[in-house]
């Protein structure tokens, strides 16, 4: 993680983070005995980056605006096996079947502002935008998928689009008014049918003792 402040007001900063973790101390054995048997390791690994940079401004000294860029990957993969009788029968026999692999990437972009509009009233207003896109599996397991429910269950394609917009109005020394709006839009393209917007509309007033 870095961050830099510049003598003109604005700060940015940046970061990148990376995370593995493996597990192959697991095994399955076919057969009954140690001559017959063949041994599998379970093998599984699991690879997470992310990484992002904020930029922060200040354009006037009642108004704060912000910008952020995230990504994220998350790479999970397990060997598969398939077997035709429960693990405790005798003689059970295990098979080998693929090493599907998880891989979906996901993108976060954001603009904020909020503007000291007098002592009273103080307006913000902010603007995200969420995309997520991958397989949920590879080879054998995809292709079973891809069967079995086309794009629904094989892939992830969707993005969120949300704006939101809010007043803080001082009504005395210890209360206040609060108005948010948020419009929140979700386009999935692997299913059609979740695809919709949803309009929020939240007012209230907070009270400190």
């Amino acid at each position: 993680k870095a961050t830099y402040s510049a003598p003109e007001g604005w700060v940015a900063t940046g970061f990148y983070d990376y995370k593995r973790r493996q597990n192959s101390n697991n095994t399955f054995s076919n057969g009954t005995t140690a001559a017959t048997a063949a041994t599998y390791a379970q093998d599984i690994d699991s690879t997470l980056h992310s990484a992002g940079v904020s930029l922060n401004i200040m354009p006037r000294d009642d108004m704060n605006v912000t910008a952020n860029l995230y990504w994220m990957q998350d790479d999970f993969s397990s060997y598969l096996f398939t077997t035709s009788a429960a693990r405790w029968t005798n003689g059970v026999i295990f098979t080998l079947v693929d090493e599907p692999n998880y891989k979906i990437d996901s993108w976060v972009f954001s603009l904020g502002n909020d503007w000291q509009y007098n002592e009273k009233l103080k307006l913000a207003g902010s603007y995200t935008y969420t995309r997520s896109k991958g397989d949920v599996a590879s080879g054998t397991v995809f292709t079973q998928l891809q069967a079995a429910t086309g794009t629904i269950d094989s892939i992830i394609d969707s993005s969120l689009h949300s704006v939101s917009l809010s007043a803080d109005y001082t009504l005395s020394e210890k209360a206040t008014l609060r108005v948010n709006y948020i419009f929140d839009y979700y386009d999935d393209n692997a299913y059609d049918l979740l695809t919709n917007g949803v309009n929020t509309l939240a007012i209230g007033v907070s009270y400190a003792m």
